[in-house]
């Protein structure tokens, strides 16, 4: 959705401050995980700058959930990629699909996923996790038949809620 820019000579301070991402989200779903967006009606002064700020809320072992699938990219053809990902509370795997394909990520740690490559976010922990998303490129979410190396079989469980039946399903790939 394209938002018109406001009229200059009715903005206000309040349209380039925004102060709802201290709210934890629900992350108690099948999937275990909430991501708030904070949208351009709620936050008018980011409409123009072509940017998403989003509050990543990710249960015990559960994963980042974007819309209905969990494994997605962000576009080639945005020319002017940044996509940060930094953690509030908690240790984060953070995975490309790669031959190096995992990295945790602590409080503080900040982590930027590269343009094309396919991504999740995981909480290894027994305990909730928080992160900040910075955004600014256009999302691709996909599906995928073979990875190599595989992605571990407890976070393909999660992502497509399929249990441990990932591995029959994967016997037959």
């Amino acid at each position: 959705m394209v938002f018109a820019r406001k009229d200059p000579s009715l903005a206000t301070v309040e349209d380039f401050s925004f102060s709802g991402l201290h709210k934890a989200g629900n992350s108690n779903d099948a999937f275990g995980g909430k991501t708030t967006i904070v949208k351009v009606e709620v936050f008018p002064g980011r409409n123009i700058l072509g940017t998403s700020i989003t509050r990543v809320d990710i249960g015990p072992r559960g994963i980042n959930r974007l819309k209905s699938e969990n494994f997605h990219l962000h576009s080639l053809f945005s020319y002017q990629l940044i996509h940060l990902f930094l953690p509030l509370e908690g240790t984060l795997l953070l995975g490309f699909v790669t031959s190096n394909p995992e990295n945790q990520v602590n409080e503080g740690d900040v982590f930027v996923f590269s343009m094309g490559l396919i991504h999740f976010q995981y909480n290894l922990g027994s305990v909730p996790v928080a992160a900040l998303n910075f955004l600014k490129c256009s999302l691709q979410i996909l599906s995928f038949d073979h990875i190599h190396p595989p992605i571990e079989k407890d976070i393909l469980a999660k992502a497509f809620q399929v249990d441990r039946t990932v591995e029959k399903i994967q016997s037959k790939l």
